[in-house]
């Protein structure tokens, strides 16, 4: 009869399977106990002894209690010839490991093989704010419930109540990197554990609905591989191929009000209107990886300073390692399926263009830009900070309306992923409003709030995608933007299609910077 006892497990890597899968510094201090032939690893503490210490591993708990006791050890079993190697934690011990020795899908993998219904899911969009989020449901429902982009969400853990006779537990199952769940079992007996767990995590069950989550994996640090991916990056810097690394602005970067960013590296200080890996590297002497490493920028308002990050944390870029296709956003890894790769880039290159807007000759905002269109050629009409404001609904439509080709153009200049991601966001939220049932009442608004006559036929109307940029259209007639903003481009571009839209990009060209720059005797020009 065994005890019930709740584990966190983790799959190591097969080429770690003789390795120490423990960080080099440890705080804690472990007391190693032998279970007949299963060594395990204890924490000392000194309050109330855990009934696992005494009931599953049958040891004293004289030295081991309740407050910080956490224990972990490994078991390695061979089914179908092959080698598997498990690590245990119970009591938190998982804080010890160092996790780029372990499968990083193992756990995610089993819980959507065995998933009935989804209790909570953990994601980060990857083409926005990066940042993680995690959403509960108030019951237990499908994953169709939760508010998931599939082609721009980070699916990075789920919790799962299993379907039955799963072969496993009754529990909740909570799987990322790691699986965690109670069962009933005996520290003497875990084999038929382990081989089930390795029969769940190799079924493909999982790609009848979440086969998205093979797209893109977050790389968990992993010192050899990143030290592979900046090698590449430094013989694309070597050899001056900036078509697959460049420096982009922070995320957080507010445009508006942006005056120019400082770069430094020690003494050596320069100010850009952009930040141009061409221009900053031939001014840093920038020869590889190491040395963006040794820069910091900081962004500068009209009001203030923004605050100092490293130059690594504005790099983009794609590379390609053993067969792997690997995607560099503000310093971050991403492996990437290879067909998705080249899939993405495929639709990305064959995304209409509309015919560009006049260049950007002068400083100034957007807005300013704007209204310059709109009185240099008639056929614009100026809609830019025009909101609409009706009950509950308040949006801006677009920037300029085209009516020669009846087309509503949205503009951008040119940013991180998140800049871009919200022109996009916005050119699709508008569309759909327009589409939604509220055409007539826009329209009439439009002309008796601003004097704006927004035509209303039965013609296909376009949308522009416009992105200011100071790089010249290359192949395609496009210019190149961070790879998850070819993702979420493409989502909205196909959800506007669906809406009965002609949408496509205009790319404006900026014959100066776009953005105002300090001089060398410190005044703005």
């Amino acid at each position: 009869m065994g005890t019930k006892v709740r584990f966190k497990i983790y799959m190591v890597k097969k080429d770690f399977l003789d390795d120490s899968y423990l960080k080099e510094k440890i705080k804690k201090r472990f007391v190693e106990y032998k279970v007949d032939d299963q060594i395990v690893y204890l924490s000392e503490s000194f309050e109330k002894t855990p009934k696992w210490v005494t009931d599953f591993l049958d040891i004293p708990g004289d030295r081991f209690y309740n407050s910080n006791t956490c224990c972990f050890f490994d078991k390695t079993i061979m089914l179908d010839g092959k080698k598997y190697k498990f690590v245990f934690s119970i009591g938190g011990a998982d804080s010890v490991f160092d996790s780029s020795k372990f499968v990083d899908d193992f756990g995610i993998k089993v819980a959507l093989n065995v998933a009935d219904k989804f209790s909570s899911v953990t994601k980060n969009n990857i083409s926005k704010t990066m940042s993680n989020s995690r959403e509960n449901a108030t019951r237990k429902d499908n994953l169709e419930s939760f508010q998931i982009d599939i082609e721009n969400d980070l699916l990075n853990g789920v919790i799962v109540s299993p379907v039955k006779d799963n072969g496993l537990t009754s529990s909740n199952i909570s799987g990322a990197m790691s699986i965690g769940f109670t069962v009933e079992c005996d520290i003497r007996n875990l084999n038929w554990l382990l081989e089930t767990l390795v029969v769940k995590y190799k079924e493909d069950k999982y790609k009848e609905k979440f086969s998205f989550i093979d797209k893109i994996k977050c790389v968990p640090k992993n010192v050899g591989l990143e030290n592979k991916i900046q090698e590449e990056i430094s013989n694309l810097i070597k050899n001056k191929d900036y078509s697959k690394v460049w420096f982009g602005a922070p995320y957080d970067t507010q445009w508006e009000s942006l005056l120019y960013f400082e770069v430094k590296k020690s003494r050596k200080i320069e100010y850009y209107n952009d930040l141009s890996i061409d221009i900053i590297a031939e001014d840093f002497d920038i020869a590889d990886f190491n040395d963006i490493k040794k820069i910091k920028v900081t962004p500068y308002y009209d009001n203030y300073q923004g605050n100092e990050i490293k130059l690594t944390d504005c790099l983009y870029g794609e590379v390609q390692i053993d067969n792997h296709a690997y995607v560099i956003n503000m310093n971050r890894y991403y492996d990437m399926n290879c067909d998705y790769v080249r899939e993405i880039n495929t639709k990305y290159d064959n995304l209409q263009v509309f015919d560009s807007l006049p260049d950007r000759n002068l400083n100034g905002t957007e807005n300013e830009y704007n209204k310059m269109v709109s009185e240099k050629e008639a056929n614009y009409l100026l809609l830019d900070a025009k909101i609409y404001k009706k009950n509950s609904v308040s949006f801006e439509l677009c920037d300029l309306f085209d009516i020669r080709n009846n087309m509503f153009i949205h503009v951008k200049k040119y940013g991180a992923s998140s800049v871009l991601s919200h022109l996009f966001d916005q050119a699709l939220n508008s569309a759909k409003l327009f589409a939604g049932g509220l055409r007539n009442d826009i329209i009439e608004f439009y002309k008796s709030a601003y004097s704006v006559d927004i035509p209303n036929n039965d013609k296909i109307y376009k949308v522009g995608i416009a992105i200011i940029s100071k790089e010249k259209t290359k192949d395609k007639g496009k210019v190149q933007i961070p790879f998850f903003s070819k993702m979420s481009l493409i989502t909205a571009y196909d959800n506007l299609v669906s809406l009965k839209y002609d949408p496509g990009l205009i790319f404006i060209h900026s014959t100066v910077p776009l953005h105002k720059k300090k001089s060398e005797e410190g005044d703005l020009c």
